[in-house]
């Protein structure tokens, strides 16, 4: 019986280291998964890390150089419209308006005759006439073309009487026009 305790007991150590040693196994392969799993981690954090650096890296290089070419733009239009208005500010005062056709800065009454004359010869029409006055007299309005100071009140009237001269309510007949040439040459 004793060597049969001793057996048993012996069977039963066996038994015990097998189930330490299986137990040690799983807990270096439990391990060495928990390792690997953390190596994962790692990697992905890093690989996650990189990207978004790569992404910042990114936005920090773009961004400038879109502020950069939006200043560039909005001064390069700046200076285009500048220099566009100088250069017609420097036309409009060198230059005659061409909207009106009128090719002298100083309106005089003469001009005007000239357009009635041609009008009452039919060789422009109601319509020609009263553009002609409306263009003229805008062209007074915007400081274009200055009047003579003597011949003013005249010319203001003048104006005024045609700039309508297409409308059938307004329109002068053949004698106000003549009453008004009239008007215009005397002095």
């Amino acid at each position: 019986m004793l060597q049969e305790n001793r057996r048993t007991g012996e069977q039963e150590n066996r038994e015990q280291r097998t189930e330490n040693r299986e137990q040690r196994t799983e807990n270096r392969r439990t391990a060495e998964q928990r390792t690997e799993n953390s190596r994962t981690a790692e990697q992905r954090t890093a690989e996650q890390q990189n990207r978004e650096g790569t992404v910042l890296l990114f936005l920090c290089s773009f961004v400038p150089l879109f502020f950069c070419s939006s200043v560039l733009l909005f001064l390069r239009s700046s200076v285009l419209l500048f220099l566009r208005s100088f250069v017609l500010l420097f036309l409009r005062s060198s230059v005659p308006s061409f909207s009106c056709k009128i090719y002298a800065m100083i309106l005089t009454s003469s001009e005007i005759i000239a357009q009635l004359e041609q009008r009452l010869a039919e060789q422009i029409s109601a319509a020609a006439l009263a553009e002609w006055a409306f263009a003229t007299f805008y062209a007074i309005e915007q400081g274009e073309l200055t009047v003579m100071e003597a011949e003013a009140a005249h010319i203001a009237e003048a104006l005024d009487a045609l700039m309508f001269a297409d409308d059938a309510r307004f329109a002068l007949d053949e004698a106000g026009l003549r009453q008004l040439l009239a008007r215009l040459q005397s002095p």
